[in-house]
């Protein structure tokens, strides 16, 4: 009689067939959230391409075009990991700790979490850049 009820015991908690999953786990995805184009603009300043607004959970990214002699001002990404990707023109990434790196077009730039930099044009034409922000699995 035990060896039935142990036999019975496991045959209720297997886990269910994949098939039976199919409509639990599709539950609680969003539809909402597409693949999409940003297109992206040259103009001075800032352009969002990605955020938690946009549909993104832990990913935000940006497009940005320094004019000569600007600069983005210092700030922090706290927990978050950046890269910054450059597009073209020339600056200078001030960072703490490590002083000045110069950066160009057709470069990257990696920037850990709890890092204060700056970001400056110091060429003649645009600085233009890609940013992406992604939270850290090191914190």
């Amino acid at each position: 009689y035990s060896l039935l009820l142990v036999f019975f015991f496991f045959l209720m908690i297997r886990r269910p067939p994949r098939s039976t999953l199919f409509p639990y786990t599709t539950l609680f995805r969003s539809n909402k959230v597409k693949a999409r184009i940003v297109k992206l603009k040259y103009t001075a300043g800032y352009q969002r391409l990605t955020s938690r607004e946009s549909g993104t959970c832990g990913l935000k990214a940006g497009h940005v075009v320094l004019q000569p002699g600007e600069n983005i001002g210092r700030h922090t990404t706290a927990e978050r990991e950046e890269i910054i990707i450059v597009l073209k023109g020339k600056g200078e990434a001030l960072i703490d700790n490590s002083g000045a790196v110069k950066i160009q077009g057709s470069s990257a730039l990696y920037i850990p979490p709890h890092t204060g930099h700056d970001i400056k044009n110091i060429g003649k034409e645009r600085l233009d850049y890609i940013f992406v922000t992604a939270q850290s699995c090191l914190f």
